[in-house]
């Protein structure tokens, strides 16, 4: 790691001797490790993050509901590693390749056609980002096209999965200013998921206006929707939509045969209705209040 981060260091100086606003990633660990500890030590004031790289998938010894229940569950370990990793170096983090990578995919030259519930995951890890934003400035899928791809192609044809489909829902409805959530809700055993899974995740942000409210919400129940009450603190919303991300269950796929059996629907809130949501069992909803 020592020998590493000197050359580093040192490559860091060639460059910014050229560019001197060139912005610089030294390689690190999924963490904790001492492998970042050391890396941070030597090259924080020569470069400006530090990378963290992370895979999840699925596994032939688990069952397709363990595997549901381990990939959905994965964001929330995401989360606090992540937070654990800053707390140990202090320097910013660059998630820099995070992804699903399939068995299936390992056969096939890398490709795979990619389920509703990795979609749901990539909601979970974006919600994340959302509330790591001051700590993790920037993240990205690895990769967008075809090899463990967001989007998948042939010669005449293209379908977005339900993890690009996730960044879709988050594009359209969010903003740059996070807002507060406070969030209780229930937790329930699911196979595969480390101890007992909570089952809605949220986020929220503004618009540059401040003038819209985005809310992000997941249930990651494989069975069951969840009834779910929402209160507004000095936000009183006029009207607003409801888009869902949601497919018939939830090992659902997008094929070149079938594009939208995974996809997104949105409709208009009626008066009030916001108060009192129901989110469809293993689905993603997203809520734009306007005041």
């Amino acid at each position: 790691a020592t020998k590493y981060a000197i050359r580093a260091v040192e490559f860091a100086h060639a460059m910014r001797a050229v560019d001197p606003k060139i912005e610089l990633i030294v390689n690190g660990v999924e963490g904790p490790n001492p492998w970042n500890a050391r890396m941070a030590e030597v090259t924080r004031r020569a470069v400006d993050y530090l990378s963290v790289h992370h895979y999840t998938g699925d596994d032939p010894n688990r069952s397709p509901l363990e595997d549901y229940g381990h990939i959905v569950s994965t964001p929330i370990h995401l989360e606090r590693m992540l937070n654990a990793t800053y707390d140990e170096v202090r320097m910013p983090l660059m998630f820099d390749e995070w992804n699903v990578w399939t068995q299936l995919a390992n056969a096939q030259g890398y490709e795979d056609f990619y389920q509703l519930r990795d979609g749901l995951y990539a909601v979970g890890v974006l919600n994340a980002l959302v509330r790591l934003g001051d700590r993790v400035p920037g993240a990205h899928l690895a990769q967008t096209v075809n090899v463990l791809g967001a989007l998948r192609t042939d010669a005449t044809r293209a379908v977005a999965s339900p993890i690009a489909l996730a960044f879709q829902l988050h594009a359209e409805h969010s903003g740059p200013w996070r807002a507060g959530v406070t969030l209780d809700t229930p937790s329930t055993p699911v196979p595969g998921a480390t101890g007992d899974l909570p089952l809605v995740d949220a986020v929220a942000t503004l618009s540059e206006d401040r003038q819209t409210l985005h809310l992000v919400l997941l249930n990651r129940h494989p069975t069951e929707d969840v009834a779910c009450s929402l209160t507004l603190d000095g936000f009183a919303p006029s009207g607003g939509t409801l888009t869902t991300m949601a497919g018939p269950a939830w090992d659902a796929i997008n094929t070149f045969e079938q594009p939208d059996a995974v996809r997104l629907e949105t409709r208009e809130l009626a008066e009030d209705e916001w108060q009192k949501l129901t989110l469809p069992k293993h689905s993603a909803v997203a809520v734009s209040l306007r005041r």
